[in-house]
């Protein structure tokens, strides 16, 4: 008979990472407003916002960052004479090119009015392959429906909770690793070199001959302060970066850009350093609050707009070392 298909997911699966991640990354460093429009967009659903940061903003396949276990896992099966689908909850117009560029026999994916993900993906597949009638290669919890309605379950990076409820469903269930990130690769993505550039807030404290520890005291404080919403910044930088960097002979090999730290998990851990950072300015006083919120709107513009423009970018670079300098100042007074 005709082989069963091998039916592979995309996010956190084939892909490292989230396409939609991506596209809204991409779409707000080059289009900054649009970030005011997704929370509206998302009113019409998942899937319509996947279709409007989709249509806004093309994903180039050979920029992104895939998993070697599953794309040597995908290229075994199909020399088996395995049949190779994408299914996955990403946008058609992301899904397309990337099945092209993968040389699949096929895909299923997301297209505007209905979001293909869970429950709905299984019963997609089995509508188009039947009941077992394909294997499944996926990464959360989500996808326990697939994997019901598979022949064959293969999970990647699955926590040790969700191994054992894939177990129950396939005894013979396979499970691949994916590339994490080591606490190393962790500390390297927040440039704690960088931080010496935030001992600038000591010099008021120097230059006026102050002595006293309660002094000191509040000086490292606003030190600390600068060095979480710094390295917060760097993250969020990267993450803007990214297929810049993914093209870039060095840069490539950054926590980031190499797939070993994942979009989300470098979002979410720029905002928290970010938050902690303003939390700490906020309860030595005012004055440091806003300074320290000066000094984020400068790195954002930067970030976003200024570093394009010759000239305002040295302006915005230098403006950045008085603040920290004002800052000292302001912690101490």
């Amino acid at each position: 008979g005709e082989a069963v298909p091998l039916v592979v997911d995309v996010d956190g699966t084939i892909v490292s990472g989230n396409l939609l991640v991506e596209g809204i990354a991409r779409l707000i460093a080059t289009r900054p407003h649009n970030l005011l429009l997704l929370p509206f967009w998302l009113l019409n659903g998942r899937a319509a916002l996947k279709r409007r940061v989709a249509n806004r903003i093309p994903l180039d396949p050979s920029t992104l960052v895939f998993n070697p276990a599953v794309v040597e896992m995908t290229v075994a099966a199909r020399d088996a004479g395995q049949p190779i689908y994408l299914a996955s909850a990403a946008d058609d117009l992301y899904v397309a090119p990337l099945a092209e560029y993968l040389k699949v026999d096929g895909f299923l994916a997301s297209d505007g009015a209905e979001n293909l993900a869970g429950r709905t993906k299984a019963e997609k597949l089995i509508a188009r392959f039947g009941k077992h009638g394909f294997d499944y290669v996926g990464d959360e919890w989500r996808d326990l429906p697939v994997w019901k309605g598979a022949r064959h379950a293969i999970a990647v990076n699955a926590s040790p909770a969700l191994a054992r409820r894939i177990r129950s469903i396939d005894d013979n269930a396979q499970f691949l690793p994916r590339v994490g990130g080591t606490p190393a690769d962790y500390l390297k993505a927040l440039r704690p070199h960088q931080w010496m550039k935030n001992v600038l807030v000591f010099t008021p404290l120097i230059a006026a001959h102050i002595a006293e520890a309660q002094a000191f005291g509040l000086a490292f404080v606003a030190f600390l302060a600068f060095c979480a919403c710094a390295s917060g910044s760097y993250l969020l930088n990267d993450v803007l970066d990214l297929p810049h960097d993914r093209q870039h002979e060095t840069k490539r090999e950054r926590p980031l850009a190499s797939g070993r730290i994942s979009l989300g998990a470098a979002i979410g851990l720029g905002f928290i350093l970010i938050l902690s950072g303003l939390a700490i300015a906020a309860a030595v006083s005012a004055s440091l609050l806003g300074a320290i919120a000066a000094y984020l709107i400068v790195t954002g513009a930067y970030s976003l707009y200024l570093k394009r423009k010759t000239f305002i970018d040295v302006v915005a670079l230098a403006s950045l070392y008085t603040i920290r300098v004002l800052a000292g100042a302001t912690a101490v007074s």
